[in-house]
């Protein structure tokens, strides 16, 4: 099986790609192909992977196209699994003189991915849906992510249904939490607590929402204990976020700490892990936060479900409800012993049903259906 992604993913699909690839190492080779020495190639790189940098001099260099073809057919590969918009547009463009299977793995809706970027959503949607179309088979990383495949047109029996897994062999992080958030100008009080969230800022990731929850937890905790909301990442939505915070008066609790390279550390210093998108596939950071015994709360979209059980192993509410959000977050962080116990019991959840072990196996599984097929 031959990989290809644009080598400069830092999202979901990194996280994915080499956690797949750790782990199916063990049992084929996996190379990779990537068209840019991004986040994720010099991560391949430094982790032992066989990648291959087929550099393009811009997105729409198509002197790549021809240098894929051969590479491929030189290699004998029997199955080529794209990750991405750039991945599919230049394996669909190959299609003709590659001879094999083509799959790609959906991360996230596609219609969505350059919401509030006119330019680019008219542009790189195009071509993305248009390649889409040029696959043989699709790895949806959630069962509503199946059914919104199937909703726009494509054939259910060339969709497999894949959960992302994380790594429960992984070192915990070993990072200084403290010192992270210390550093990036957060005051830390005696007994206070730490509400997160990680993504890019983005009107899809609903970050506004956590913003105006977290006025209204606030208000109803009133002096109880010290409460901080942090947001992480980078994005176009960043400046305005800001203004809503001052908006509410908050400014002095809502702290944005940028682009975090150690999201683990980050997590660990967490008492809540918020996701507040509008949606979603099966996102990473509920799983990571799940590895740390982290309790989460969450919108209710994707594949979330199967993981988060309201009350259960966490929270979930409906996407942009800040009032559910806010009490769902009162409610957490008025009983840390609850707090403990869900932490605990999503831990043993994700363990069971979404490891890296399990995500390598079925796509094992998934490649022998294709090529039996």
């Amino acid at each position: 099986m031959l990989h290809v992604i644009s080598g400069g993913d830092s999202g979901g699909a990194k996280t994915h790609l080499l956690t797949l690839l750790g782990r199916l190492r063990r049992e084929v080779e996996v190379p990779v192909v990537c068209f840019m020495a991004g986040d994720f190639y010099r991560e391949a790189l430094a982790s032992g992977l066989d990648c291959v940098l087929l550099r393009q001099r811009a997105r729409f260099d198509l002197s790549v196209v021809p240098r894929f073809v051969r590479l491929v057919r030189s290699g004998g590969y029997q199955v080529v699994h794209a990750h991405g918009g750039r991945a599919n547009f230049v394996t669909a463009l190959a299609k003709p003189w590659l001879g094999v299977p083509l799959c790609t793995t959906v991360h996230s809706d596609y219609r969505l991915d350059w919401e509030g970027q006119p330019y680019k959503k008219f542009v790189f949607t195009t071509l993305n849906a248009a390649a889409l179309r040029a696959m043989d088979y699709f790895l949806a990383v959630s069962g509503s992510f199946r059914d919104m495949l199937v909703s726009r047109g494509f054939p259910v029996e060339r969709i497999f249904v894949i959960y992302n897994g994380v790594d429960f062999e992984r070192q915990m992080p070993a990072g200084d939490w403290q010192a992270l958030v210390a550093g990036r100008g957060v005051p830390l009080e005696p007994g206070g607590r730490l509400v997160g969230t990680v993504g890019r800022l983005h009107p899809v990731k609903g970050q506004d929402v956590f913003i105006r929850a977290a006025r209204q937890v606030l208000d109803a905790l009133g002096g109880e204990e010290p409460v901080r909301f942090l947001v992480a990442g980078d994005g176009p939505e960043l400046p305005r976020l800001k203004a809503l915070a001052r908006g509410l008066g908050i400014a002095d609790r809502v702290h944005f700490l940028g682009h975090l390279e150690d999201v683990d550390t980050f997590l660990a210093g967490l008492d809540v892990n918020v996701v507040s998108s509008y949606t979603e596939s099966f996102p990473y950071v509920i799983l990571e936060a799940a590895r740390l015994r982290k309790v989460s709360v969450s919108t209710a979209v994707g594949g979330i479900p199967e993981l988060i059980r309201h009350g259960e192993t966490g929270f979930l509410f409906a996407p942009g409800d800040s009032a559910a959000l806010a009490a769902a977050l009162v409610e957490a962080l008025r009983d840390r012993g609850r707090l403990d116990r869900l932490g605990e019991a999503v831990y043993r959840r994700a363990r069971e049903h979404f490891s890296a072990e399990a995500m390598a196996r079925r796509h094992l599984e998934i490649y022998e259906t294709i090529l039996a097929r």
